[in-house]
């Protein structure tokens, strides 16, 4: 059994403004063996950010990730089925550097396996 350390990129680039405050949601289903489920959240971190200019700020405010154990999610008109995605709430700061801003999800899974996945962030 080996551990899927090598994340895999998100389907999509989530779009926020300055100022913004948005629940993500990290969709595992893709890199999940069949009958395989997330069991916890092993962390949520920035992992890449563009370069801050004067007066700028390239740290964007990451909170803890919560897997979707209470039932399946709707997300972008598409049901995610129970234990399948993790969601984390982003706060950008209002002077934040523009660009694109990587976020690493890593979670445990029930066949005692890791995943990770990058989720990209662009900020306007």
């Amino acid at each position: 059994m080996t551990n899927d350390r090598n994340p895999i990129d998100a389907t999509g680039i989530i779009d926020l403004r300055r100022s913004a405050v948005q629940l993500i949601t990290a969709n595992f289903n893709a890199s999940l063996n069949t009958g395989e489920t997330l069991s916890s959240v092993t962390s949520v971190t920035q992992t890449a950010q563009p370069t801050a200019g004067s007066g700028e700020t390239s740290t964007l405010t990451i909170g803890s990730g919560a897997i979707n154990t209470g039932g399946a999610v709707t997300v972008d008109g598409q049901s995610r089925a129970t234990s399948t995605v993790c969601q984390f709430r982003v706060t950008v700061p209002s002077n934040a550097t523009i660009g694109t801003y990587t976020v690493l999800v890593l979670c445990a899974t029930s066949a005692s396996n890791t995943k990770a996945l990058n989720v990209p962030i662009r900020v306007w």
